[in-house]
């Protein structure tokens, strides 16, 4: 926990302190809240972590947006049949471009 307040460390086995600099980017697909609540993390490291908080939301947050994404991303022109991604995708984009990619290969219709 020190390094993440002072940037101050010392390597396993040594008495020299040593200083970093860093910035730590960290990732969840559950709320830090809830974790720090079932003590899934200690309360400590949440407050160390959470100042700048960057929420994604899930692509069924944002269905009309699949379009787009499909044509950007995946390539597809802007006149495909959205119809087959118009649905829930629990592994949001992941799971948007494999299915995309099926379609393509002919695997699905």
């Amino acid at each position: 926990m020190r390094v993440l307040d002072t940037g101050e460390y010392r390597k396993l086995g040594s008495n020299i302190m040593r200083h970093t600099s860093f910035r730590l980017i960290t990732a969840s697909n559950e709320p830090l809240e809830e974790l720090m609540r079932t003590k899934r993390i200690r309360k400590d490291f949440f407050y160390r972590i959470s100042s700048i908080v960057i929420r994604m939301p899930s692509l069924s947050e944002h269905m009309e947006d699949i379009p787009e994404i499909i044509a950007t991303r995946a390539g597809y022109d802007a006149f495909c049949d959205y119809t087959p991604f118009m649905h829930d995708f629990p592994g949001n984009v992941r799971q948007l471009f494999s299915e995309c990619e099926l379609i393509r290969q002919g695997f699905v219709h």
